[in-house]
């Protein structure tokens, strides 16, 4: 058993009826024994890695819980990963660590599955944090139109291309913003096996079309939990006026946007995003 000081590693095994062996792992790692728990899910082309600073920062008083969505980092891949598997996958997960209600918090593709998640499952849900998320991609028209694209396109190139425009894309769009700290970006590029990988460009190539099929703008309605919804004014890929349709959108919610973040604030100003955060949650 590892210190409550350190990052606790381990496969979850959740229940799936879709598949034969009836359940799949996810890679799970927490720090932190708080009675009430945060919950992160990752935006494209990242893994739980992304939220590490704040699950430095929040750990000393909160359970603090990430893991890889399905074929990402060492979680692996199924055939039927999608979003919506993703929500099933969160509730299953919240089963087996024992926790009944958290604070979520979801950046990119990772706040679909959260917005998804907080629609159908409120009662579970006791505050959602939204981070460079939209309900639509279709409101953030050159990505999306680079969502539809993408498939036809890379008929035409070859396995290299395609690994760089995938890589590309995904580095940008997932995992970092306008600029990372130093840490993470030794970590996805030189400490995470994962990247680059043929399981990499598979998983990212299922997700955009996921992410291109995906429109929650009635669902969110249906949110009742406090709601705080974050995005950097310099997104290139996902629009910040997509926060603001969300913000208005979910009842009661807070909008906060950071001038000069791209899309990842979580990363890109760690220090103000969590001190934010904070106020939110303890408010």
């Amino acid at each position: 058993m590892q210190s409550s000081t350190m990052l606790k590693s381990s496969t979850i095994m959740i229940p799936d009826p879709e598949l034969p062996s009836g359940a799949t792992g996810l890679h799970v790692v927490e720090k932190g024994e708080g009675d009430q728990a945060i919950l992160f899910i990752h935006g494209l082309g990242a893994d739980h890695y992304e939220f590490i600073h704040q699950v430095r920062y929040f750990s000393n008083r909160y359970r603090c819980v990430t893991f890889d969505l399905r074929g990402f980092g060492h979680s692996p891949a199924t055939a039927n990963m999608s979003i919506d598997r993703s929500v099933l996958d969160v509730k299953a997960l919240a089963k087996v660590l024992g926790i009944r209600k958290f604070i979520l918090m979801g950046h990119s593709l990772g706040t679909m599955i959260g917005f998804d998640f907080a629609a159908r499952f409120g009662e579970m849900v006791d505050k959602l944090i939204i981070v460079s998320g939209t309900s639509s991609i279709k409101e953030s028209s050159g990505t999306y139109i680079g969502l539809k694209l993408m498939p036809t396109l890379g008929r035409f190139m070859n396995d290299r291309q395609r690994r760089l425009v995938g890589g590309v894309f995904a580095f940008n769009i997932g995992a970092f913003g306008m600029r990372s700290s130093p840490d993470v970006m030794r970590y996805y590029l030189r400490e995470n096996p994962f990247m680059f990988t043929n399981k990499f460009f598979e998983t990212t190539a299922t997700y955009m079309d996921e992410i291109a099929q995906f429109d929650a703008r009635e669902r969110i309605g249906r949110i009742k939990s406090p709601t705080l919804v974050v995005h950097g004014a310099l997104d290139p890929g996902i629009y910040a006026i997509s926060s603001l349709t969300s913000a208005i959108k979910v009842p009661g919610s807070k909008l906060h946007i950071f001038p000069f973040c791209g899309h990842s604030p979580n990363i890109e100003t760690p220090g103000n995003f969590n001190a934010l955060v904070e106020e939110f949650i303890e408010g």
